[in-house]
């Protein structure tokens, strides 16, 4: 999380909520809310999606107690949990039906098989619980695929995660399993003010369980719903143990990061040509992130920008997109906040080679040389 943010300005909170959907309390995050996982002595708890940076200095008593979210996204910056929330067909009663949840159980375990086979890791670069009544959830952490947005960017953020979502799917299940996810995804898994109720709580939904996480011998075994609540009642009685979270460590992941950046630019393609709504502003008694060291703004070329289905329109000036400028102009200032230049460059990089070729892309790294390296050949510099 402290790639783009200087630790020392920032700090982060998330929300939570005891036994119920009701009330949203902040808190420091830690590895078990960012997994989405309960160490708590509560029965059940449930963790916002999102992950907002505030101001060090910044008092958390200052928050208002109702209309909680709202407050934050309007005033602060913030990461984005991917959470895709599989959800059995219901009856009438909003019973899981048997059938459907026995389809659910198959697909999920497929993709989180095909995810493992791709060379991504169950439990340090994605997560896979039961709810503990109808469904399933994949969880992949914000700083695993490096999911931050600047303030006012929530609807850039929901539909980056649509199209995250679906592309992992895409790529990673075939056939049947892919209807089945594609047609379960609970279409509300990316909206502002989400919750989630975590592993290891029990769902208090009649027939309810406790909710628990997936394990390598689970995918090997292709366990069947049958398995998947025998497990959770034995988890239950104590007689299987939890997972221990305790000792992880969340880093980045950049495959996964790639197919992320690749989602954020269909998402800034769809957004319409008319000017963002900037972010209210803060009276004189309320601080806001300091920008001269803040992290860029997400990968986007302008609306302007957008590519052409016309083959014979002119080839877009890479230069002209404000997270390309943005870098060029502050890459002084990130580097003495201690940001690695690789870390950076990397995405608006690949950025300014997908719109300028390889030549757009020597350019940018001469322009970069001109400022953090002056007085050195730029030209050999950027070719280096």
């Amino acid at each position: 999380m402290s790639h783009l943010y200087n630790i020392t300005i920032f700090q982060f909170i998330q929300l939570h909520s005891l036994n119920n959907h009701y009330g949203r309390q902040p808190f420091e995050p830690d590895v078990f809310s960012k997994i989405f996982a309960n160490n708590k002595k509560s029965n059940r708890i449930y963790y916002s999606t999102t992950i907002y940076a505030l101001p060090n200095d910044f008092s958390i008593s200052q928050l208002p107690a109702k209309k909680t979210t709202e407050y934050c996204l309007s005033h602060f910056d913030f990461m984005q949990n991917c959470v895709l929330d599989f959800d059995s067909k219901k009856d009438r009663a909003k019973n899981p039906i048997e059938e459907s949840l026995v389809e659910v159980t198959t697909a999920v375990l497929t993709i989180a098989r095909n995810l493992q086979a791709a060379g991504f890791r169950l439990n340090k670069d994605f997560f896979v619980y039961f709810t503990g009544r109808a469904g399933y959830r994949l969880v992949i952490p914000a700083e695993v695929i490096g999911a931050e947005f600047l303030c006012g960017q929530f609807g850039i953020a929901e539909a980056t995660m649509k199209y995250f979502a679906h592309e992992l799917i895409k790529r990673y299940t075939t056939d049947t399993s892919q209807e089945c996810l594609i047609a379960c995804l609970d279409k509300a898994s990316f909206t502002k003010d989400r919750i989630m109720l975590t592993g290891y709580s029990l769902n208090s939904k009649p027939g309810g369980m406790l909710s628990f996480f997936f394990e390598e011998s689970d995918l090997d075994a292709n366990i069947d719903l049958e398995a998947v609540r025998t497990k959770s009642k034995a988890i239950e009685a104590g007689k299987t143990p939890k997972l221990n979270f305790a000792g992880l460590t969340l880093e980045k992941n950049d495959a996964l990061s790639a197919i992320f950046v690749e989602a954020l630019g269909r998402a800034h393609n769809d957004e319409a040509p008319a000017k963002k709504k900037a972010c209210p502003e803060k009276s004189s008694g309320q601080l806001s992130p300091a920008h001269d060291v803040a992290a860029p703004p997400a990968l986007s070329p302008p609306d302007q920008l957008k590519p052409s289905n016309n083959s014979s329109s002119k080839k877009v000036d890479p230069f002209q997109c404000r997270c390309i400028k943005y870098i060029i102009e502050n890459c002084e200032k990130l580097e003495a906040a201690g940001k690695e230049r690789f870390q950076y460059c990397m995405f608006p990089a690949i950025l300014v080679i997908k719109l300028g070729g390889r030549a757009g892309l020597l350019e940018f790294n001469e322009k970069i040389a001109e400022k953090v390296r002056p007085g050195l050949n730029s030209r050999t510099k950027a070719e280096e």
